[in-house]
């Protein structure tokens, strides 16, 4: 009777990463291009903007994808009360010129993971959080109603056990 039965294991994580600085967007000189670049390396989905409003607008509208943020010092002050509740939003990185004058504010947010003036060790976190929720990301097990009835369900796979209990 087995046999019969069809599993589907799917394992699905999409990431965005939003980018919030009023100096890159729209215009992007060669130095940020490279910049961007090298976090597409990482996070191929990359939205740019450089109004809180709308980026904020974005950010609600967020369903299935899991969001990291780097945010410019000079917005970012102003952008994280209107942003840092929004659930979808896991890990803030703030990209500044002066990291001690940004960092006071900084420590106040949770979601912020540091301060940082070059963006590699922005990318190094982004690979390091990447590589933990691909790690812990349950794949999921889907059954058709007809071929459960015909089954010993102690012969299921286990994850998908786990997510009837």
């Amino acid at each position: 009777k087995l046999s019969r039965f069809r599993s589907h294991s799917r394992i699905v994580q999409n990431f965005v990463l939003v980018w919030l600085d009023p100096n890159i967007d729209g215009k992007l000189n060669d130095e940020h291009r490279e910049i961007v670049n090298q976090v597409r390396s990482i996070v191929s989905n990359v939205k740019i903007y450089s109004d809180v409003d709308k980026c904020a607008n974005f950010l609600d509208k967020i369903k299935n994808e899991k969001v990291f943020m780097i945010v410019s010092g000079a917005l970012g002050q102003h952008a994280l009360p209107r942003i840092h509740h929004i659930p979808k939003l896991d890990s803030i990185y703030v990209f500044c010129g002066l990291r001690s004058h940004h960092e006071p504010w900084a420590q106040k947010w949770t979601k912020i993971k540091g301060v940082f003036t070059q963006i590699t060790p922005i990318c190094d976190s982004l690979k390091q959080t990447i590589q933990k929720f691909e790690q812990n990301f349950l794949s999921l097990s889907f059954v058709t109603p007809s071929n459960v009835s015909d089954q010993n369900l102690d012969q299921l796979d286990q994850s998908f056990m786990y997510t009837q209990i």
